[in-house]
């Protein structure tokens, strides 16, 4: 791949990683001129969708055209790899053969340099804005009272992230949506994965706060449910650190305090 001064230094290096990545499985590229140009143009499209709530409508339009729509995903990892998507979208699908551009991670990856209280404290619009994904879907469908969508997995393949967990520290709009979604009768099915870096710092309020316990004691027709975060938890780590092990042992949260497991 050769390097060209009219792309950015970043997006070239992105390209060179897939490269690494993928290495003989990356068939012939387009120019990275004209990655570059392609990309751009995908960027402008995103923003203007954002903008102009364009992704919102066309999910509650779509939600009235498919009647028959059981199961939403939500993920910050549909591009998966180079030439090899985790979701073949319409728009990846549409992708020229060969083009090659940085792989996009739409939610925070770090389990703490990016997770601080002050950085995402869920009622600050820059967090939901990061986050989108997740309150246009739970508001959809939780406004619209005919869909038979009775699945909602957030998948993340196996990456060091999930929804920001902060969520379910205090009352708002958004978990009002979540747990309406899951009040429904024919709702059967909840793969959650939150992000929780920082928590151990916070006695891990998004648990205590009883938000998440109330919200599953009301899905009164879960048939399946799986939580996966981001904590590498020790239960012998009582002279760990607590950023590494997740806190210490006195600070571990009950699954009964998560779970309404007496119901």
């Amino acid at each position: 791949m050769e390097l060209d001064e009219r792309c950015p230094h970043w997006f070239v290096r992105g390209c060179r990683e897939n490269f690494e990545y993928a290495k003989e499985e990356i068939p012939s590229q387009l120019p990275l001129r004209i990655c570059w140009q392609y990309y751009q143009n995908l960027v402008q499209q995103e923003e203007d969708a954002i903008i102009f709530n364009k992704d919102a409508e066309a999910l509650a339009y779509g939600l009235r055209r498919f009647p028959a729509l059981e199961r939403i995903t939500i993920t910050p990892a549909a591009h998966g790899w180079i030439f090899a998507p985790l979701y073949e979208t319409p728009m990846i699908r549409a992708f020229p053969r060969g083009f090659n551009y940085p792989i996009p991670r739409g939610w925070p990856i770090h389990p703490h340099g990016d997770s601080t209280p002050e950085a995402c404290a869920w009622k600050l619009e820059t967090t939901k804005r990061r986050f989108r994904g997740f309150c246009i879907v739970t508001h959809a469908l939780a406004q619209y009272a005919e869909h038979h969508v009775s699945e909602l997995i957030v998948d993340v393949n196996f990456l060091e992230t999930g929804i920001n967990c902060r969520v379910f520290e205090d009352d708002n709009h958004e978990y009002c949506d979540f747990a309406a979604l899951l009040r429904r009768p024919n709702f059967t099915r909840l793969d959650l994965t939150l992000l929780v870096g920082g928590q151990e710092r916070r006695a891990w309020r998004c648990y205590r706060s009883g938000l998440l316990h109330a919200a599953l004691r009301d899905a009164k027709n879960l048939q399946r449910i799986s939580l996966y975060t981001n904590v590498e938890c020790d239960p012998a780590g009582d002279g760990t650190p607590p950023w590494v092990s997740g806190g210490f042992r006195a600070q571990f949260v009950s699954l009964r305090t998560v779970f309404p497991v007496d119901v």
